[in-house]
């Protein structure tokens, strides 16, 4: 038997249940995948008809880890059309610190021997010194800065993917920890979340290709576990261990050097899923630069890994799923299915104690939703400690429901197919089907 999402909800509503929540690295994260914001120079409509492709841009370098998506003709025609995927937007003033263009850190001009007569050359050296050594601070100017916000449509936007069968990136994307050992002229050091420099620029350059990306505290702990000579040396094992403090899905492993001439070089290994991925050293004249191509370089295995393809085909599939503990578990479990790339409609077929079974209509192969499943990390292969004992423990509530089974559920509400975001279309009365489970089904485990 299942029960319709109007009757979970109620359920939900005058049942104690007990609260369920994924893990921090396992939770669906949108990464703002679908927002984006630009500067604009006014409200003006002129503006904002050119400032709405460049958002949408950013949307899709997100969704494809290509910078170059733009360049693609069904891309050049869809931007033509941007307001067809806009959801909504607004405009929000910002206070930004701008340096003046007067203020620089050139010396004060040296003192002219010619222009002061019988002034002792010794003197005029010396004062020469010391304007050339002590520039002026650099001083800016706060200024506002116009931003325009774009939201835009999930939906429209990935049916633009499949009806061209371009492969995308969904919502499911890895967490990696950035072990990064700095070394210029004076010193080599572990950035930390607080690094003036790679603390900011580093998340904000990956927010644009949509990956997750920390940096480790470096607190004491850290500190008399990870060295410098473990990075230098490349200590992946003791790296791997490291991460697993963050909960995270991988590393990245980036030795950046800046030399005495101002150029900026990098090596960058990514370890992901049981597998190194390694580039030869890159070079680039300034930090964002570097930072950007070695971004671009792990957003390539990341997409292939993670990314769906759409297909011309239609299947129907069958899953199990246990670890059923309370109806919050069950309303999850659907709601994380309906969710998956390539997932068109989700029916709930029967529940039996700890366990449910869900029928998926999805596009493309079965092999690549479960590699996807396997890969997200929300369900499991192998059950968990009371995976196969749970119980149902709202109040008053039988799990077995044997009065509704072969009947028809009553709910009363609305559909809810547009209200909650999803692709599910379930009418106001449903047939509650007799448990009847596939034994070919797959069967993954909620986790804990």
């Amino acid at each position: 038997m299942y029960f319709t999402k109007q009757a979970i909800r109620y359920l939900i509503a005058i049942g104690s249940i007990l609260v369920w929540s994924l893990p921090a690295n396992t939770a669906p994260q949108s990464h703002e995948l679908f927002r984006s914001e630009v500067k604009i120079d006014s409200q003006q409509q002129r503006d904002l008809n050119r400032a709405l492709p460049q958002a949408f841009k950013k949307t899709l370098v997100k969704l494809t880890a290509n910078p170059d998506i733009a360049e693609q003709p069904w891309v050049v025609q869809a931007l033509k059309k941007t307001k067809n995927y806009l959801l909504q937007y607004r405009y929000e003033y910002r206070t930004e610190n701008r340096p003046t263009k007067t203020d620089s850190l050139e010396p004060s001009s040296p003192v002219d021997p010619s222009s002061s007569p019988g002034t002792n050359q010794q003197t005029v050296e010396q004062n020469n010194s010391e304007q050339t050594t002590e520039p002026k601070s650099p001083k800016s100017t706060t200024i506002e800065v116009l931003y325009l916000i774009c939201e835009f449509n999930e939906q429209a936007v990935t049916r633009l993917f499949e009806e061209f069968g371009i492969a995308y990136w969904g919502r499911s994307r890895p967490t990696l920890v950035v072990w990064l050992l700095h070394e210029d002229q004076q010193q080599r050091q572990i950035a930390s979340s607080e690094h003036l420099d790679y603390g900011t620029l580093l998340p904000d350059i990956a927010n644009r290709y949509g990956l997750n990306l920390v940096l480790p505290l470096m607190d004491l702990q850290e500190q008399a576990e990870i060295t410098i000579s473990h990075l230098w040396l490349r200590d992946t094992w003791l790296l791997d261990q490291a991460s697993q403090r963050y909960d995270a899905d991988g590393y990245l492993l980036a030795q950046v050097r800046h030399d005495e001439l101002g150029q900026w070089s990098a090596e960058w290994l990514l370890s992901i899923n049981g597998q190194e991925h390694q580039w030869p050293m890159q070079q680039a004249a300034d930090l964002e630069s570097l930072v950007q191509q070695g971004i671009i370089n792990i957003s390539s295995p990341l997409f292939a890994l993670y990314s769906h393809r759409p297909l011309n085909i239609h299947a129907t599939s069958d899953i199990h799923i246990g670890g059923i503990k309370d109806m919050q578990h069950y309303q999850q479990a659907w709601d994380y299915l309906g969710n998956l790339r390539g997932v068109q409609h989700v029916s709930p077929r029967n529940f039996n104690t700890g366990e449910a079974t869900f029928t998926i209509e999805h596009s493309g192969d079965w092999a690549e939703l479960t590699r996807l499943i396997e890969l997200d990390g929300t369900l499991s292969n192998q059950p968990g400690t009371e995976s196969n004992s749970s119980q149902f423990d709202t109040p008053g509530f039988d799990s077995t429901l044997p009065a509704i089974q072969g009947k028809r559920l009553q709910t009363g509400m609305a559909d809810y197919g547009s209200t909650d975001g999803h692709l599910y279309s379930q009418p106001k009365q449903r047939y509650i089907p007799k448990a009847s489970a596939s034994a070919a089904a797959p069967i993954y485990y909620l986790k804990p």
